[in-house]
């Protein structure tokens, strides 16, 4: 039924995206990305496991670098469609940031979500890995205040996680950015006309986020790149103009929403949308 509604993408194969975890591949891709670019938490990465506190209360983040004092939590599309989902990430985040262990000793951990849109390009990998961890470090002492990130882990990161998308045969690794796909909405039926009206807050806040702690001495300047928002731009107008009628969009994107609306009203900046997109067959047809 879908398919008279709107057009099949560019189908992506094992390897063709960033996900927490590929069955198919045999790994799990967020940790093969935190551990590329933080070699020294190789087999150190605790997943899935319980952290209980001093009061009883008890959460289970999804990677946990406990050297670090750091959690990275993947934010699948439940996290923008479910509002009880966005509340309870407000808990936890509330609850890592001034945990007490039971036996009373304080152990604050920082939270960097990734959302599900999200890929590994080359501007959201210095984001995370090196901006992030600069902000981080101002206050934990166990960040390198310099950050993780180099380009030749970045590459490494790529092609353990993505194929060349335009070998025939499937066999090659990503060696550049371009064979990266682009961070946005492809396939998934969870495009931004799903998210509730405080996961649209979230999603924008995804795209725009930037340190606003310059007035208690924080230097780092993190902010998203502004890459992002182009390329999401981008991946929502090829979805839209893959419907059967033109007059459906708001299947795939809020139409009602004032917030939304504002913020998406920038003009669409080429020099950001040079990847490869799953509704463009310009950019994966050799």
């Amino acid at each position: 039924m879908v398919d008279e509604i709107v057009k099949e993408p560019f189908k992506l194969r094992r390897g063709g995206e960033m996900r927490p975890t590929n069955k198919k591949k045999g790994q799990d891709q967020m940790k093969v990305c935190i551990e590329t670019f933080i070699p020294e938490m190789k087999d150190k990465i605790i997943i899935d496991k319980t952290i209980n506190n001093n009061a009883g209360r008890r959460f289970r983040p999804d990677y946990l670098l406990e050297d670090l004092n750091l959690i990275f939590e993947y934010n699948g599309m439940q996290h923008y469609i479910n509002p009880f989902k966005l509340r309870g990430d407000d808990i936890k985040k509330e609850f890592y940031a001034n945990h007490t262990d039971k036996n009373g000793i304080d152990k604050k951990y920082d939270t960097i979500r990734w959302p599900y849109f999200f890929q590994l390009t080359k501007p959201i990998a210095k984001f995370v890995f090196r901006d992030l961890m600069k902000h981080f470090s101002e206050e934990n002492s166990q960040i390198n205040k310099n950050g993780y990130y180099s380009d030749e882990k970045y590459y490494r990161a790529i092609g353990e996680i993505y194929n060349d998308p335009f070998d025939l045969n499937r066999k090659k690794k990503a060696t550049e950015e371009k064979h990266v796909l682009s961070p946005g909405f492809h396939g998934t039926r969870e495009v931004p006309a799903t998210f509730c009206d405080k996961g649209i807050e979230r999603f924008i806040k995804d795209l725009s986020w930037k340190c606003d702690a310059k007035d208690r001495g924080c230097p780092c300047n993190a902010k998203v790149p502004e890459s992002i928002k182009h390329q999401i731009k981008r991946s929502l107008d090829l979805y839209c103009g893959d419907l059967k009628k033109n007059e459906e969009k708001w299947l795939i994107i809020p139409e009602h929403n004032e917030q939304y609306k504002k913020f998406f009203k920038f003009v669409l900046d080429e020099k950001y949308t040079n990847l490869f997109y799953g509704r463009d067959p310009s950019t994966y047809k050799t």
